[in-house]
């Protein structure tokens, strides 16, 4: 005879899968971000200028790493295209000055936001207000970089979920990067950064440019 509890016994739910990263060829994963603002960080020099001729290599070399390494030392799957005369000419596009430099940061900005769109006045007056400080720290940063002041970066950086699975936050990941990219000491100056994001100065040069994209291959 059969145990009639048996009947009440409800099976519980499968574990879920764990989280992971979308895969998009188009930008530029969590794993290589750290990956390429570690490598441009160690490099830069004095207010953080990296010289031409050192970013170009390292890209050549990241592209080279791309097929054995594509998700820690590697580039996007679309950039496998890219070669030398490329990356020269993105760094050309960085360099408006023609001084033989361009700044790590704001490069490395590109790369991380690379397919948004750079913000415009009022959705950068937004994140301003929204942070309420001048001098930002993490908690601030985190506590109120949020919903509109964060929507014009938020659905291009989103990645979608397996189904059944955990979470991945990619989007609070690269508001990590940002952060650690641009802060000093642990705090971040609100009006300098808002004027990397503007990139005042290279819409000037590519006024068709609307992601941060464009501007690096305009």
């Amino acid at each position: 005879m059969v145990d009639s509890s048996i009947y009440n016994f409800i099976e519980p739910p499968p574990d879920k899968l764990a989280a992971m990263e979308e895969a998009n060829d188009g930008r530029f994963n969590i794993n290589q971000l750290k990956s390429l603002v570690r490598e441009l960080n160690m490099v830069a020099g004095p207010n953080n200028q990296i010289l031409n001729r050192q970013v170009v290599d390292l890209f050549v070399r990241k592209s080279k790493n791309s097929s054995s390494m594509v998700d820690i030392g590697g580039l996007p799957k679309s950039w496998n295209g890219l070669n030398q005369a490329d990356f020269e000419r993105m760094v050309r596009n960085l360099d408006i000055n023609n001084v033989g430099s361009v700044n790590f940061k704001f490069l490395a900005t590109c790369c991380i936001l690379l397919h948004s769109n750079i913000p415009s006045d009022s959705q950068i007056e937004t994140l301003k207000k929204a942070m309420k400080e001048i001098d930002i720290t993490v908690n601030c940063w985190t506590e109120n970089l949020t919903g509109k002041a964060c929507e014009w970066f938020e659905s291009t950086e989103r990645s979608k979920d397996r189904e059944y699975s955990h979470v991945f936050p990619r989007v609070e990941l690269i508001k990590d990067l940002l952060f650690d990219l641009h802060a000093e000491n642990g705090v971040l100056n609100m009006p300098d950064f808002s004027h990397t994001l503007a990139a005042y100065k290279y819409k000037i040069h590519f006024k068709q440019a609307k992601t941060f994209r464009d501007l690096l291959f305009a």
